[in-house]
């Protein structure tokens, strides 16, 4: 599988246990929180031409559904992501 698994966070866990049962590649979602409030994913490493699967728990949505939104449709598709699967 040429899939990269990444973990929004408190999710970490869970990716961990879908990446044995899948057998593909952890990747690191990185969220750099501005002063202003301001959120910004980093995908490490890049993610380009690759489908990426990212894992994310959806308690208490309202305060992780930014980084969910950035991750899932700003950055990958810039980057020319295969295929997003949000788990």
């Amino acid at each position: 599988m040429n899939a990269m698994l990444m973990a929004l966070p408190g999710a970490e866990h869970l990716a961990g246990h879908l990446r044995g049962h899948l057998g593909c590649e952890a990747g690191e979602l990185l969220l750099h929180r501005f002063p202003d409030g301001e959120t910004c994913p980093q995908l490490t490493p890049a993610v380009a031409g690759r489908d990426l699967i990212l894992v994310g728990a959806m308690d208490r949505p309202d305060h992780k559904i930014m980084a969910l939104y950035l991750s899932a449709c700003d950055k990958p598709f810039h980057q020319r992501t295969q295929q997003i699967a949000l788990v």
